[in-house]
């Protein structure tokens, strides 16, 4: 189960990257809930569709984000750079 939420949040990177929020954002839904990048993910998609307030609350919401792991480091300086432009 694991490998199956792992794939699924590297294919909702992958939609995000092709222009595709709206699949990214069905990806992002299977994938882990507790990774700091998938939440990154999620929020960029949502800001890419145009939902301003809900990308705004969760990138102020992975600022707050506090485990550090290899996820969370890969997008800090992004999420504290967007949340600080939110608030």
């Amino acid at each position: 189960m694991a490998a199956k939420r792992e794939l699924a949040a590297i294919q909702a990177w992958t939609e995000l990257e092709a222009g595709k929020p709206d699949a990214a954002l069905e990806f992002t839904a299977k994938a882990a809930r507790d990774s700091p990048w998938v939440l990154y993910v999620e929020a960029v998609a949502r800001e890419r569709k145009g939902d301003a307030a809900g990308a705004r609350k969760a990138f102020i919401d992975l600022a707050r984000w506090n485990q550090n792991d290899l996820g969370y480091a890969l997008v800090r300086a992004r999420v504290l750079a967007r949340a600080g432009a939110a608030q």
